[in-house]
């Protein structure tokens, strides 16, 4: 059983048959509401983990505006913030418009309530599809959700243009992006478009990600908590069948297994992460 597990609600004091109170452990991570102090380090991995030191995304920079600011979810790592002022910046002088920035993490990252199996140890984002002309007004954060922008049969639809897929490639150019979880369509399209683009490697096609796309970036260097994903093999194709495999089938069989899945389970988190909501346990 899990360490924090065990801490959190004192399975060890009541017998190792008492079951754990999933919930109650997720809403223990909601509860901080400004990041931990001291150095600014992941920990773990981006499903199962932690952040100290968490800097905040502010609600509007150049060329970005943060949705949902309610949620709380706009801390990340310095490297992410700073990645994604850099892209604002970008996304402004390609003549984008403004791009709307979904969830990062809690202020002390680890597991949310819902929502994001993931974005736990302040290296992930997600950014929307659409864009801006000028900075949402606070209703319209509020209120205002991602479009989609795959069709039913699988295909991108006519509000796919170039503008989207240049927000894509600018995303995707950073060396310190790790992978980038896009629609299957999405990343078709962005083969047909950009055959021989070196940064195609770093788009992952996964289940959703039709209204936005998912930017992992890799653990900062001397980190040593922060536990990097496996790396697929150089010569691995990912323009043909690796693509050809999300419209078959198989596939479609996968994704109803994953609707027809019920409940979450706690992550089993590195003995780190205990200290930073320690002060939050009754």
């Amino acid at each position: 059983m899990n360490y924090l597990s065990v801490l959190f609600l004192g399975i060890l004091a009541h017998g190792a048959e008492t079951p754990v109170d999933h919930k109650a452990l997720f809403r223990l991570w909601e509860k901080p509401v400004h990041p931990a102090t001291g150095p600014a380090e992941s920990i773990g991995t981006y499903s199962a983990g932690c952040l100290s030191g968490g800097v905040k995304l502010p609600a509007d920079g150049p060329g970005f505006s943060v949705m949902r600011p309610s949620r709380v979810r706009y801390y990340g790592h310095p490297k992410l913030v700073e990645y994604l002022r850099e892209l604002g910046q970008s996304v402004e002088k390609a003549g984008l418009q403004r791009m709307l920035v979904g969830d990062l993490g809690r202020p002390r990252g680890g597991p949310m309530i819902s929502g994001h199996a993931s974005h736990q140890s302040g290296l992930d984002v997600d950014i929307w599809y659409q864009f801006t002309k000028k900075p949402p007004t606070r209703r319209d954060r509020e209120r205002l959700g991602a479009s989609s922008f795959v069709s039913r049969d699988g295909k991108v639809t006519r509000a796919w243009t170039v503008k989207q897929r240049r927000l894509v490639e600018l995303a995707a150019q950073s060396p310190e992006v790790d992978r980038i979880f896009v629609h299957a369509a999405i990343k078709r399209d962005l083969c047909q478009a950009y055959p021989d683009a070196p940064w195609l490697r770093k788009l992952r096609p996964w289940w959703g990600h039709d209204d936005h796309l998912h930017v992992r970036l890799s653990c900062a260097a001397g980190d040593a908590l922060c536990q990097a994903q496996e790396q697929p093999q150089a010569t691995a194709e990912h323009c043909g069948q690796e693509i050809d495999w999300w419209f078959s089938e198989e596939a479609k069989e996968e994704l109803a297994k994953k609707k027809a899945s019920h409940g979450r389970e706690f992550p089993a988190l590195p003995e780190a992460c205990e200290t930073l909501v320690a002060e939050y346990r009754k």
